[in-house]
């Protein structure tokens, strides 16, 4: 009976995850929200007390999509009347302190700021602002005047590129600005927020001085405190061609990492003082979690870190209570939770990432026969990783990169066992004698260097990265069961056989231009419009766009694509 009663509960809170995701992916399809599905949910509202009685888990799908959809409407809403409609017909001038560490290039300085008050009344909270030809620095926590020219979000707006009025929309901010003048009225604001921005700062200003290779510098500080702005165009490139982009973005690879070293840390206090009175996996959640906190406030809280802590939340506590909460029930805890404090983080294509990635490894390994050893279970992690987000890469990027479970097997052990517990020792060793954690530090930087060795290597194969031409619904259709029976084990000797599913997949085209027509295309490239015509044999293009110092340009991120 207590195991049917658990086994009700877990399919419960399942449902309730699901209901919750299925509702809030409507926010996907923002500006436009889709209110058709509003109406289903009022049928669906009439029958849960009778489904209720008889049906558990469809009553607990039911009521948590209901109540995701209404919840997610309303944060939406109230997102969208904070936004700033129209340009200001002049300056306004605003009280804003500075919430996070700036971004400096060679023209400017870019940083995100709370609004306390402004000369208009505007229903702003948080303006992302840019400071040209600016010569006093800025630092989280300070209290400036600006007089600004705002602007409504505003992005590039083209089908497959990067959609930057949503990712401003999704990180909270509800205009963007120029500065004309300013005055600082607080060199700091002493709040929690800025304590952990001014330490961020402190560690950032300990990587210029102790690592002297820019390359190297660009790297650690998106490793330790999230910053991934010093990371040039090309070494994105270097991450993106060799499938990990993911060393690069703090989120549940790193935070795991180092609770992990949280454990192994507190099995070795349980060690040396061994105490019956003490309960070891209480002992280990409590350094796990303890760690995992640390390093999200390092990383300034970001999106992707808040995520990944609330996973270690979840597990620890599961790891405390091994018969109260299953594998599937702590995923679906943590995804509910995620849900609930950041609804938004369906726009994120990280929170999608991360957490089939963990669904996917639990699908695989969750009530297995373990007769393999640690090194072949972790081979078989990478590329089951892989089977299993073949669909969402497909749909989301239209690749598919074989080259990622090979370079995982070399860079993840070099990043996770030596660098990532090295860069936090050197920090460590820092606190009490800056001399000796120079030592450290070099260590960091020649570990670092040997990384980008191997990645600059493994770039020549980027041929493995096969592009997939877009796919209608029965080619998802396919990748998504071919992906699942992969995963299963009753199919493990015959699974080869499911590939022959996917080559049409490789060789599918949309019907291709006649003879004598052609596709005009007009694409939205800034401070201006590209034009590109494409006949059966030949394409031609005009203009297209700025290209910046840093290396970005607008024919790489829009025109290409």
């Amino acid at each position: 009976m207590h195991a049917l009663t658990q086994k009700i509960a877990s399919l419960s809170i399942g449902a309730m995850a699901l209901g919750f995701l299925l509702a809030l992916s409507q926010l996907l399809w923002l500006p436009q929200l889709n209110l058709i599905w509003l109406l289903p949910l009022l049928f669906m509202a009439t029958v849960t007390v009778y489904l209720g009685k008889s049906h558990p888990t469809a009553l607990s799908f039911i009521v948590a999509f209901c109540l995701a959809g209404c919840y997610g409407l309303c944060i939406a809403l109230s997102a969208k009347s904070r936004q700033l409609q129209v340009i200001p017909p002049s300056s306004v001038t605003v009280v804003v302190k500075v919430t996070n560490l700036p971004i400096l290039t060679t023209d400017k300085v870019k940083f995100s700021a709370k609004v306390i008050s402004n000369s208009a009344d505007l229903n702003i909270k948080k303006i992302l602002i840019n400071w040209y030809a600016n010569q006093q620095t800025i630092k989280a926590g300070q209290l400036w005047r600006f007089e600004l020219k705002l602007r409504p979000i505003h992005g590039i707006s083209n089908p497959g590129t990067f959609d930057y009025s949503k990712w401003l929309f999704r990180h909270g901010y509800d205009a963007t600005a120029t500065v004309k003048s300013a005055q600082m009225l607080k060199e700091e604001v002493r709040d929690l927020g800025s304590i952990i921005q001014h330490y961020r700062y402190e560690i950032a200003q300990i990587i210029d001085q102790q690592l002297s290779t820019a390359r190297v510098k660009g790297l650690i500080k998106a490793l330790t405190i999230g910053d991934k702005s010093q990371i040039s165009v090309a070494d994105a490139q270097l991450f993106q061609d060799t499938g990990t982009a993911h060393l690069i973005a703090i989120s549940g690879l790193h935070i795991g990492l180092i609770a992990f070293l949280g454990i192994l840390l507190a099995r070795l206090v349980f060690f040396i003082f061994a105490n019956e009175k003490f309960n070891r996996a209480k002992i280990e959640s409590i350094f796990a979690i303890s760690f995992a906190l640390i390093y999200a406030l390092m990383a300034g809280l970001s999106v992707s870190t808040l995520r990944a802590l609330i996973m270690v939340v979840v597990f620890s506590i599961a790891h405390i209570n091994k018969q109260a909460l299953t594998q599937w029930q702590s995923w679906s805890i943590a995804l509910l939770l995620v849900l609930l404090i950041d609804p938004f983080s369906v726009l994120d294509i990280g929170f999608w990432f991360s957490f089939t990635a963990v669904a996917v490894l639990i699908f695989a390994f969750n009530g297995r026969i373990k007769q393999q050893t640690k090194i072949q279970t972790f081979i078989k992690a990478q590329w089951l990783i892989l089977l299993g987000l073949y669909p969402l890469m497909a749909m989301v990027f239209q690749r598919f990169n074989i080259l990622t479970p090979i370079v995982n097997f070399m860079v993840l052990p070099l990043a996770s066992l030596l660098l990532i517990p090295c860069i936090f020792l050197a920090f460590f060793v820092y606190i009490f004698s800056v001399k000796t954690a120079h030592y450290f530090f070099v260590v960091v930087e020649k570990l670092t260097e040997i990384l980008f060795v191997i990645l600059d290597y493994m770039q020549q194969f980027k041929f493995l990265s096969i592009s997939l031409n877009p796919i209608g619904k029965l080619g998802l259709f396919l990748m998504l069961l071919s992906a699942v029976i992969m995963l299963l084990p009753v199919f493990f000797h015959r699974r080869i056989l499911l590939i022959f599913l996917l080559v049409p997949l490789l060789f599918y085209k949309k019907s291709g231009i006649e003879a004598g027509a052609y596709n005009a295309y007009v694409l939205d490239v800034g401070q201006g419009l590209a034009v590109v015509i494409k006949t059966a044999k030949h394409s031609l293009i005009y203009d297209t766009g700025a290209k910046y110092e840093s290396g970005f340009s607008m024919a790489s991120a829009v025109v290409i694509p």
